[in-house]
């Protein structure tokens, strides 16, 4: 048992770690409001690493859980989702699936499924991966992110031969609802310095947090969950802070917090975020997951003999958020692309033709190759 709240705690630490990092990495150069869930991120990754091996999996497992290894890693993520409090006024909804293509591309191994059933309840779908599939997936999002995000693959690619995705929703009630006499119009100014008109919302709340380059307070919803915030200093960067978040100080903060009469103004404000996570990943720490040649999933499945090797292709990440008077409502998906490699494919240049001078052409019948027209072509004037 000790073993066990060792590993947790290091996981708890790990998260916080994963969260600040993904943030730092997600918001350099962003240009606009950006938004992520590290807990669906890292659970959709954890997914794919019970396929990964090697070194492969000893970067996933740094990038995910720090010191811990994956089977440690896998009980700690459980434990944690299934410890998430619920309540009538604060709701979580989560799940997990595995979207297999049918074919020869690759058999899955059943200790893949059962891990992912066992740790994440995936459940396990078998498509064509065409454009009913891809309806399928995208109304699967929409369903469990309760109607947030409505979709989020645009296409299925022709090498993709599975998706890990998780899917999370937050609905939570302030445990204060703003009344309207808290509501009222300012000025906000933005990171170009524009100054824009919005809707704030005014209460006095009692937890202060202080990190020594942000002042900013906790608000409590009605069960389980607070939102925070953090204002740097007037005379702090905004990138230069963000940039500089570490866990221990992140930490501290929320330990430290204390208690003070605070007017705390709020924007309402909606975000609706998509990136793709793929270079911001490998920046992270693993990079090996998405190279086409070196990568090592080979506990995910067997390759059929098309193709050469097995990688993440994308991830891909999209978040909703939505804040005012009554509470917070959110959700987020991830989805994990796995792709089939072919080592020819890459390893010869293609040839080039350019008909630009005198050529011989036909059209021909398929099955019996017969020409049923032929000619020339040695002018275009």
């Amino acid at each position: 048992m000790k073993d066990e709240n060792k590993a947790y705690a290091e996981f708890l630490k790990a998260l916080v770690s994963f969260s600040l990092d993904l943030l730092k990495k997600t918001e350099a150069g962003a240009g606009e409001n950006t938004l992520v869930s590290p807990l669906s991120v890292c659970l959709a990754l954890a997914m794919a690493a019970n396929g990964a091996d090697g070194e492969t999996l000893a970067q996933m497992e740094k990038v995910l859980g720090l010191n811990l290894d994956l089977d440690s890693l896998n009980l700690s993520l459980s434990t944690f989702v299934k410890n998430l409090k619920q309540g009538e006024k604060a709701k979580f909804q989560f799940a997990n699936s595995l979207w297999l293509k049918k074919g020869e591309g690759l058999t899955v191994d059943e200790d893949f499924l059962k891990r992912n059933d066992e740790f994440y309840r995936a459940e396990v779908f078998l498509e064509n991966f065409d454009n009913e599939t891809l309806e399928k997936i995208n109304e699967w999002v929409k369903r469990n992110t309760q109607g947030l995000i409505d979709k989020i693959l645009d296409e299925i690619q022709d090498d993709s031969l599975m998706y890990l995705i998780n899917a999370l929703a937050f609905d939570a009630s302030w445990r204060k609802v703003y009344d309207l006499k808290d509501i009222y119009d300012r000025d906000f100014k933005s990171l170009k310095g524009d100054l824009q008109r919005a809707k704030f919302m005014h209460s006095k709340e009692h937890t202060l947090l202080n990190d020594g380059k942000a002042m900013g307070f906790l608000k409590p919803y009605a069960q389980h969950y607070s939102f925070m915030a953090l204002l740097p200093n007037e005379d702090v960067d905004f990138a230069e802070y963000v940039a500089g978040l570490e866990p221990e100080s992140f930490v501290n903060t929320l330990d430290k917090a204390g208690y003070a009469d605070i007017e705390a103004d709020i924007p309402k404000f909606k975000v609706e975020f998509k990136v793709e996570l793929g270079n911001i990943l490998e920046d992270m720490g693993m990079p090996l997951a998405f190279d086409p040649e070196k990568a090592d999933f080979s506990k995910m499945g067997k390759l059929g003999e098309d193709y050469d090797n097995l990688y993440i292709g994308r991830v891909i990440h999209k978040t909703y958020i939505a804040l005012d008077e009554l509470g917070t409502k959110a959700g987020a998906v991830t989805a994990v692309e796995m792709v089939g490699f072919t080592m020819a494919a890459r390893l010869f240049e293609p040839i080039k033709i350019v008909l630009d001078r005198p050529f011989v052409y036909a059209i021909i019948e398929n099955e019996s190759g017969l020409p049923i027209f032929i000619g020339t072509v040695t002018d275009l004037g």
